[in-house]
């Protein structure tokens, strides 16, 4: 499981430094993360089986049209009032308020996603979890692709011994991971303890139709 997450690490790194001009476009942007926010909500509303969700993401379009698919996927299982609630940032003032709405809901989906770098995102990531180890959240946390792959989690943990010791006694985290030669979306079971984060299991296999599959490969050379 550790060769899977840094085979996806090396691709994902090697992505982001490339400046190749491609004909990937907004819109193939968007319908990529149509295909995987539904994987994702489906794994939040299906596997987890909770009713009211959770949805922390920057203000970059990409990530807004993934955390709507994500909530649309989510709230097509689940007509409950109130089923979910989204906040989107782009700078980390103010972030505990926007964060304090989402304390009852019965898990959190972490979205920060690639349009942003490892290090802008580690900057709203980091306040967004000191807010919830503050109110010491129970319920599941999952980690986006983007910021589970580059190791943005493990690195805000080891910034904050708050926050490392609060993901430390959490036994559901979970991460979203591509396992491109399988042609699998994987959601993990996830630890983050004594400053390093891991896999512990795969929770939910999803297979990728060969549009997802191809979207996602032409993404990553496209960063």
């Amino acid at each position: 499981m550790r060769k899977i997450i840094a085979s996806g690490a090396l691709a994902l790194a090697a992505a982001l430094s490339t400046t190749q001009a491609t004909a990937f476009t907004l819109g193939d942007h968007f319908t990529l993360r149509a295909y995987t926010g539904q994987a994702v909500g489906l794994a939040l509303g299906e596997h987890l089986n909770v009713q009211r969700l959770g949805v922390v993401t920057n203000d970059t379009s990409i990530c807004s049209a993934l955390s709507g698919a994500v909530a649309g996927e989510f709230v097509a299982h689940n007509r409950k009032d109130d089923a979910v609630r989204t906040v989107a940032f782009g700078d980390a003032e103010n972030v505990k308020d926007q964060i304090e709405p989402l304390l009852d809901q019965q898990a959190i989906a972490l979205l920060f996603g690639g349009q942003y770098s490892p290090e802008k995102n580690a900057e709203l990531l980091k306040p967004t979890l000191a807010a919830l180890a503050e109110a010491d959240y129970q319920g599941p946390i999952l980690f986006h692709l983007a910021i589970w792959v580059t190791d943005v989690v493990e690195k805000v943990a080891k910034q904050d011994k708050d926050i490392e010791k609060w993901l430390a006694g959490k036994d559901n985290l979970m991460a979203l991971t591509v396992d491109t030669k399988k042609g699998k979306a994987l959601v993990h079971q996830v630890a983050v303890t004594k400053g390093k984060q891991r896999s512990t299991g795969i929770a939910l296999e999803v297979p990728m139709e060969q549009h997802w599959l191809d979207l996602f490969v032409d993404s990553l050379s496209d960063r």
